[in-house]
């Protein structure tokens, strides 16, 4: 959407899939936004959603990433997400310009609970800055690696440029 004439997030539900909005990043070949419902899962908004994680071709994904390049912008991301757990290893992360934001271990108890929002402040960026859900297993790659992260209905609510129209920075209120 556009938040006070600046440019925001296109394609906060993964429509378009890779390399329209969205760059995709992974230790492997395969297309990692895609629909659920073949597979028995179901999508919280549209057709699409961002896959972090899994097995592709028999062997674990170590590393996902999906970014957006956006102009600076004030307020908060929202996203949804939805886990299949196997694991519970891994983190999965929302970064700011490589700077973690946000960031979760899966736990079996997040097991198919149905999508949750989550919200991160981020007070200030001008310029263009770089907004990514990733998923890193630091501890290394392993066979058995098969949590799932699933996003959708990414936006932005705030401003674009870092302040309000008397250009003092907004906090969360």
């Amino acid at each position: 959407s556009d938040l006070g004439g600046g440019r925001s997030l296109i394609d906060g539900s993964f429509e378009n899939g890779c390399g329209a909005d969205w760059s995709c990043d992974t230790d492997n070949s395969c297309t990692w936004i895609a629909d659920l419902v073949p597979l028995g899962l179901w999508n919280y908004d549209g057709s699409m959603v961002a896959w972090l994680g899994g097995f592709c071709g028999g062997f674990a994904t170590c590393y996902t990433e999906i970014c957006q390049t956006v102009t600076g912008f004030y307020g908060y991301i929202s996203w949804y997400w939805m886990a299949y757990v196997n694991d519970s290893v891994g983190v999965y992360y929302v970064s700011i310009d490589g700077d973690v934001v946000y960031s979760h271990v899966l736990q079996l108890s997040d097991q198919l609970v149905g999508y949750q929002q989550e919200s991160v402040w981020d007070y200030n960026h001008s310029g263009t800055c770089e907004i990514c859900f990733g998923v890193d297993n630091n501890s290394g790659c392993f066979q058995n690696f098969g949590d799932n992260w699933f996003v959708d209905s990414v936006e932005i609510s705030g401003g674009i440029g870092g302040d309000d129209e008397t250009g003092i920075p907004q906090a969360p209120g």
